[in-house]
């Protein structure tokens, strides 16, 4: 019986470029991709994490996506060494990752709930590791945050004695760095840096944005400007290549060994770089296979013999659910590429339809996407301003009680004592009238904020 009701699904771009050893870029048989390379996969993914020869990906559905090397564990599966294609996370299915982060040979999630996971290093199986709101990873570490920041190196962890007062942190290959709150940047456990930071960017090379939209990366001891002209508001350094994100999500591509810099005209919504290798992640395209053209795709599969060879298409990559995995492991010569045809391939609707029938996106998802990077540092501004407020106050709270301790010891030597108790009392008025209004702009921007 035929139905007109049709399947609605999602694809989603990447671009990819670097390193392609382990096959960490997604594309097999291709040691090293030279040119930014699109990559279609049938999901929606909302965040990118690359580690030295492997990456994560997190769907719309919270659920965690890795492929490249496996030769540590580091893709949180068994007996498999190296995935082309995206490979579910196993023992994590039923749980909501909102970010991801990887090192050397290590991966983390974070949860909904704040719970913090690790795999990799010889470990398979995800482990809880602690309550927290934030992760990031260097090469050989892991740097959670919760009431204050926590490493995690070696299966040790260990609370850091931090005496600022931390606003931000990120981490490099090797070194952790954080901001206080006055805006200021160190390098743990106690090197000042530079002043008037905005927001500092983890990678292998640590990237910062100044007040003035300044972009600097930390190298050899030493902080080195680098000049790209539009207005900043992500970027992403790796060993050999680094990405700046500008405010209308334009991305340009560095090349840190001769500096060259090339402008990209796609739009992007978020970017990673591992050691050697970048991600970004560009369009998401709702499309629909009606349902003749599904009865269609059954009646050839029943009526053709499986074709294990590369099959010509939109160039998309079936995703590797556990029995997919078995089948890899029976046949060693299955090739694992990201090319394959939506309305050809019955695997293909069965991975997207388990995959997406919780699927709560709708048709303005693409714009929500783009405003996304907007609507944060709109966010950060107004942080910015109530900092502003409470240091400015803070300036006048210590000129008003410096007056007072003067005026004191004159009242006490009794000089022109009933002018200056008029004068206390006036004084004492005034602080108070500061602080009423300190506390309303507080208000004004928390209910701005909500």
């Amino acid at each position: 019986m035929t139905s007109d009701q049709n399947l609605d699904y999602f694809t989603t771009d990447l671009y990819v470029m670097g390193d392609n050893k382990e096959t960490q870029c997604g594309i097999d048989n291709q040691d090293y991709v030279y040119k930014l390379t699109k990559i279609n996969l049938p999901m929606v993914i909302r965040e990118i994490a690359c580690g030295l020869e492997h990456s994560l990906l997190v769907t719309n559905e919270g659920l965690v996506y890795a492929f490249g090397s496996n030769s540590k564990g580091q893709l949180g599966v068994q007996n498999i060494s190296v995935a082309c294609s995206p490979i579910l996370v196993q023992g994590i299915s039923e749980l909501n990752c909102i970010k991801i982060a990887a090192g050397e040979y290590h991966s983390c999630l974070l949860t909904d709930e704040n719970q913090a996971y690790q795999w990799g290093n010889n470990i398979v199986k995800p482990q809880f590791i602690r309550q927290a709101s934030n992760i990031k990873c260097g090469l050989n570490f892991t740097i959670f945050q919760d009431d204050s920041l926590y490493l995690y190196k070696n299966q040790v962890l260990q609370p850091l004695k931090i005496k600022s007062q931390i606003s931000e942190f990120a981490c490099s290959a090797y070194n952790l760095f954080y901001l206080d709150n006055n805006n200021t940047l160190y390098l743990h456990p106690e090197t000042k840096l530079i002043d008037h930071v905005f927001n500092i960017f983890s990678g292998y090379h640590l990237s910062l944005l100044t007040d003035e939209n300044k972009l600097y990366y930390y190298l050899d001891k030493q902080l080195i400007q680098v000049n790209v002209q539009p207005n900043k508001i992500d970027s992403s350094f790796g060993k050999e290549w680094a990405i700046v994100l500008d405010d209308n999500n334009k991305a340009i591509i560095i090349n840190l060994k001769n500096q060259q810099q090339k402008q990209q005209e796609f739009v992007f919504h978020s970017i990673s770089s591992g050691v050697n290798h970048l991600i970004l992640i560009g369009n998401i395209t709702k499309g629909q296979i009606q349902n003749q053209e599904l009865e269609e795709s059954v009646q050839i599969g029943e009526d053709e013999e499986e074709d294990d060879s590369i099959l010509e298409g939109d160039g998309m990559s079936p995703i590797i659910t556990q029995k997919t995995q078995q089948d890899q492991l029976m046949n060693t010569q299955q090739n694992n590429t990201f090319s394959f045809s939506i309305r050809k391939d019955l695997q293909l609707f069965n991975s997207i339809k388990a995959n997406h029938k919780e699927t709560q996106t709708d048709d303005n998802l693409y714009n929500k996407l783009k405003n996304e990077n907007e609507e944060l540092r709109t966010i950060l501004l107004q942080q910015r301003k109530n900092l502003e407020i409470q240091i400015q106050f803070q300036k006048t709270l210590q000129d008003q009680m410096s007056r007072l301790t003067q005026e004191n010891h004159m009242l006490k030597l009794g000089q022109n004592k009933n002018q200056l108790l008029n004068l206390i009392k006036q004084k004492e008025q005034n602080l108070k009238n500061l602080i009423d209004e300190f506390y309303q702009k507080q208000r004004e921007f928390l209910q701005n904020k909500k």
